[in-house]
């Protein structure tokens, strides 16, 4: 599998009316055959909470320098790169342009992000993405998919979990000062990470992804709950883990969640 051809999509975009129902019919929709398990509008409100770039003044020239860059083969280069040394799973990769218009996104993630639906990942960027930028998202969602290959129904412990490993690997792989959850501003000590722990997650780790609480703690800042609480207990357990077993990056990948609550 690889790279998918999302060119095509976006040359027809700039072609069209480039509005809102322009970018549901050139882009989501034909994207709707790929991720089959998700009705149109679901797909549609995961791409775009999660960074798909929107109808603006400035998209243009954006799409064409994104269309127009090497980031392509780089990002096959890397898969390829991936696949090989974790054995890793076929996976589908979707490139499509970051919402510049974004605060969050641009302020918070620098224009990055990626989403990883089935056997298939998304990223939202542009053409300005850095080598070792695009390679902390590579890593970051390929061991996405990795996991995911074996995991379905994700309980709480499934996701933290699985952000934990994703963002240890970053770190493993990729220069230390980069993060692509933007949890790394302010780390759980063992004291914070033990609150968090104990009121919020320990209680939960069954309920699954629909829950109302599996997004709140996940998401945190609410209530006494740290910013990215989830994915910070999810690191928290995961490099304590691996520095306590001395464990491998490979080892770390195919850990099964639960273990990693020996540490505890």
């Amino acid at each position: 599998m690889s790279i998918y051809h999302s060119h095509n999509l976006l040359e027809n975009y700039l072609n069209s009316e480039k509005d809102h129902t322009s970018l549901t019919t050139t882009i989501i929709e034909p994207l709707s055959t790929v991720i089959d398990s998700l009705a149109l509008v679901d797909l549609k409100w995961l791409l775009e909470q999660h960074g798909l770039f929107q109808p603006a003044a400035n998209n243009h020239k954006q799409i064409e320098q994104l269309l127009n860059s090497d980031v392509w083969q780089q990002v096959d280069d890397l898969y390829k790169h991936f696949q090989e040394q974790w054995h890793g799973p076929d996976t589908k990769i979707i490139l499509l342009p970051a919402d510049l218009n974004n605060n969050v996104l641009t302020k918070k993630f620098n224009c990055i992000s990626g989403l990883t639906v089935q056997a298939t990942i998304f990223l939202f960027i542009t053409d300005k993405i850095l080598p070792e930028q695009l390679k902390a998202l590579i890593v970051h969602e390929y061991s996405h998919a990795y996991r995911l290959s074996t995991t379905r129904r994700l309980t709480l412990l499934d996701t933290i979990i699985l952000e934990g490993v994703a963002e240890y690997l970053v770190h493993a792989y990729c220069d230390s000062n980069l993060q692509t959850s933007g949890l790394f501003s302010s780390p759980l000590k063992k004291a914070s990470f033990l609150s968090v722990w104990n009121k919020w997650v320990k209680p939960n780790l069954t309920i699954y992804e629909r829950h109302p609480l599996h997004s709140r703690i996940m998401y945190g800042n609410v209530e006494d709950l740290p910013d990215l609480a989830g994915y910070q207990v999810g690191y928290y357990l995961v490099s304590e883990w691996a520095r306590q077993t001395n464990a491998s990056r490979t080892l770390v990948l195919n850990t099964p969640a639960e273990l990693f609550l020996s540490i505890l």
